[in-house]
């Protein structure tokens, strides 16, 4: 449609373009800058036209949109994001924000036809097997993991996966440096000089057990000991997921 409107557009605006540039400066638009223009302002109508891939993936939301109640225009714009994304392997989406994870979990689930009130869990699910699983592992293969453990049990679902969000957990870590700024408060308060704290590495797991998750993050650092020697240490710090607050620190 877009590049039919262009071309009736170029058809009904250059004539008046043409005379007017007659009156101005007594010259006529050659044919070849006629055609120029035409086909100028046609690819621009190519371009602004939808895909056939985008076509094809607005006929899908419309389909769900009659099975179901109308689908709101935030959740088609995730369908749609879903299906762009879903052969993307799990080691793309590490680096995910929680809002972009989110979508594509809301796309997945609404796409399943799960019932909103639950779309939170598929987006803690997705994070949960993108922190434990293979990167090589393709996004659609472990949110239809997610639908199976959600059909096989609900309750129990949304009960597990209420104990962390891997995405959110990564908001807890320094972009600039990787390391956690309270686990880095913390260890700087029971050293001799905390001035003198140094970052080298951090790394982190998550620990679920008896209904609840830990998250543990090792860091490697180097400070100067009582006698103003600079030695290497490593902490352990026991961290609550959810709040990010240090609940235990030990420095070897």
């Amino acid at each position: 449609i877009a590049p039919i409107f262009f071309l009736i557009a170029a058809l009904f605006v250059l004539p008046p373009v043409r005379e007017a540039t007659w009156k101005d400066s007594k010259q006529k638009l050659g044919s070849r800058q006629l055609f120029f223009a035409v086909t100028t302002l046609t690819l621009i109508g190519v371009f602004l036209s939808p895909s056939a891939e985008d076509n094809e993936l607005d006929e899908r939301v419309d389909g769900i949109s009659n099975e179901r109640t109308e689908v709101p225009r935030q959740v088609r714009s995730a369908i749609k994001t879903y299906e762009k994304n879903k052969t993307k392997k799990l080691s793309e989406l590490i680096e995910k924000t929680p809002k972009d994870a989110r979508e594509l979990a809301i796309g997945f689930a609404a796409s399943s036809e799960v019932a909103s009130e639950h779309f939170e869990s598929f987006y803690r699910c997705l994070g949960d097997f993108v922190h434990s699983k293979s990167g090589d592992l393709e996004l659609d293969t472990v949110m239809g993991w997610c639908l199976q453990n959600f059909q096989r049990d609900p309750e129990a679902f949304v009960k597990e996966q209420s104990l962390y969000s891997y995405f959110d957990v990564r908001q807890q870590f320094s972009m600039w440096d990787g390391s956690h700024p309270k686990s880095v408060e913390a260890i700087k308060s029971r050293l001799n000089d905390p001035s003198s704290f140094k970052h080298d590495e951090t790394r982190f797991r998550i620990e679920k057990r008896s209904g609840t998750a830990r998250l543990i993050v090792l860091t490697q650092f180097r400070g100067t000991n009582a006698f103003g020697g600079v030695v290497r240490g490593i902490a352990k710090t026991v961290v609550d997921p959810n709040t990010g607050e240090v609940l235990e620190v030990e420095i070897d």
